[in-house]
């Protein structure tokens, strides 16, 4: 029985000098990009090192392969999943409910993450980074709880809790999904606008009556 093949998937060496660390960005981003544009499928160290403008062989000094590189970009996409929500969060001044869903659809579609996580999400299983992801979708979750109670003063706390889960699963998988299948930008922020303060709109409604 043939044995199964070891995947590895962690670098090989980790730049010191500005130039590499400028090379090694530049093969992260074209991953990403060969991802975002061709396909989780069409990912190979060739194509990945022609997108970036590098040798094949300068890819090979720090990643042993493609899978090293999904890895890296899925992990980084995570982070940033969890971060531009922290960073929501975090504001110190209330600006509105509608400027804060405008801003956070706006940042996932203009920082690469909606199209980044939802191309690279089958990959969580392959790579058994399930509870990497669960905990960042979790702390996502907090983090919209936190700007609800900030911007939706009225919401009690299991209002709160439901609302953050429709806008973490169900608006961000809309803005992943669209974005992923090549709707417009506007149209994706037009519709996931609609979709997120339009439901925020509906419990303020249930409260009132």
């Amino acid at each position: 029985m043939r044995k199964k093949k070891r995947v590895v998937t962690e670098r090989r060496k980790t730049p010191i000098q500005a130039r590499s660390r400028a090379t090694v960005q530049a093969i992260l981003d074209a991953t990403a990009d060969v991802v975002a544009e061709y396909g989780l499928d069409s990912v190979t160290t060739n194509r990945v090192a022609k997108t970036a403008g590098v040798s094949v062989g300068s890819l090979y000094q720090y990643f042993p392969g493609k899978d090293a590189l999904i890895v890296e970009v899925l992990e980084s996409a995570i982070e940033r999943l969890v971060s531009v929500s922290l960073e929501e969060a975090e504001r110190p001044v209330a600006d509105g409910i509608e400027a804060t869903v405008h801003r956070w659809i706006e940042r996932m579609l203009d920082e690469g993450i909606a199209t980044n996580w939802l191309a690279l999400r089958p990959c969580v299983r392959t790579y058994q980074l399930g509870s990497k992801a669960r905990l960042a979708t979790a702390r996502t979750r907090q983090s919209v709880e936190r700007v609800l109670v900030r911007e939706a003063k009225d919401m009690d706390q299991s209002q709160r809790e439901r609302a953050a889960h429709v806008l973490v699963h169900g608006v961000g998988s809309f803005i992943h999904d669209g974005a992923l299948n090549g709707l417009p930008p506007d149209v994706v922020r037009e519709e996931a606008a609609k979709l997120a303060l339009g439901y925020l709109d509906s419990i303020a409604g249930q409260k009132a009556s």
